[in-house]
């Protein structure tokens, strides 16, 4: 099964699990204004670049059981998860500060992008439903990481009287999120991929783990 996940305006395709609609994702592109040259030189020599092939090191991965549990998810998919070998592909298209990823393990494949600008994109989330994920670099240089946040379910931008969540701060006080921070490491040999996650805008005692992936 594939599952695609993107926000417009790139082309339309169908979500397997939910019917929902969902732009392609394969070829990374987002309508926006292009940096200028010295902006875009600037980027590429102090962002790292996360393009290529990626496999997952299971032995070298913190197990992710707690933060899955602390999502949800029970003991027995837990337990499948956690053995399950992953494979990535990762694009970057400097230009427009996105980045395409491409997930792969034996029972399923899902493809779907990032912005660097903090532009909201559809994102698969830990308990597999698409919600709508924000990123951002975190730091400076080479060793900056991509902090990607999303709820970990589907929210409702209306409160319980019907009328529309006017601050930010309520929202991000009222869901639990999951966090993803990507960076490299041994000289753009590894990328690690931080997950964590928070409830109330408090971090969740426990519910962390380094995921380890050698390039191909």
């Amino acid at each position: 099964k594939v599952v695609t996940a993107l926000t417009p305006p790139c082309i339309q395709r169908t979500h397997t699990y939910t019917g929902k609609i969902f732009p392609r994702a394969t070829r990374c592109i987002h309508n926006s204004v292009l940096p200028s040259d010295s902006s875009k030189e600037e980027m590429e020599f102090t962002r790292p670049n996360f393009s290529g092939k990626w496999t997952m090191d299971l032995a070298a991965s913190e197990p992710l059981g707690p933060i899955l549990r602390a999502v949800g998810l029970n003991r027995v998919l837990v337990g499948v998860i956690n053995r399950l070998p992953v494979t990535q592909e990762i694009t970057t298209n400097v230009d427009v500060g996105c980045v395409c990823v491409q997930v792969s393990t034996p029972l399923q494949t899902s493809e779907f992008q990032i912005l660097t600008n903090g532009t909201e994109t559809g994102v698969p989330g830990p308990k597999g439903s698409v919600t709508l994920a924000t990123s951002r670099w975190v730091g400076k240089g080479p060793s900056s990481k991509l902090e990607t946040r999303q709820p970990t379910e589907e929210v409702s931008t209306g409160n319980e009287e019907g009328g529309a969540i006017s601050d930010p701060r309520e929202l991000e006080t009222s869901v639990m999120w999951f966090i993803t921070s990507r960076s490299l490491h041994d000289a753009g040999r590894t990328l690690w991929e931080e997950c964590s996650v928070e409830r109330n805008g408090v971090a969740v005692s426990g519910a962390s783990a380094c995921r380890v992936l050698r390039r191909v």
